[in-house]
């Protein structure tokens, strides 16, 4: 073999071998989730979920959509129209996030 056969030959080897470090669960794991799937899921895991903000818990079959009392929490479902809460998920804001997404104060 020439010297640059060799060599593309190494870098195909290393590049085999590095991309089977990595598991193909790791990417799946950084996918957005529906609200469905994230109700569906829920292990104390930190994920990425998509819905509408419906409005704000205030209590475990209670969501407010106007008047809201504070900023600590909030409600999506995967419709903007939804009413039914076993249908959305609570989401808890950290005090550091509750002066940009508490429905109180915005």
């Amino acid at each position: 073999m020439r010297s640059i056969e060799k060599f593309r030959y190494l870098i195909v080897i290393a590049l085999v071998l590095f991309t089977s470090l990595f598991s193909f669960d790791t990417l799946r794991a950084a996918s957005t989730l529906t609200v469905s799937q994230a109700i569906q899921t829920q292990n104390n895991s930190a994920q990425t979920v998509e819905g509408y903000v419906v409005g704000k818990p205030i209590s475990s079959s209670t969501v407010v959509k106007s008047s809201f009392p504070d900023d600590y929490a909030l409600a999506i479902a995967e419709r903007s129209s939804e009413t039914d809460s076993s249908k959305m998920l609570y989401v808890q804001i950290p005090s550091q996030f509750r002066s940009q997404f508490g429905l109180k104060t915005n």
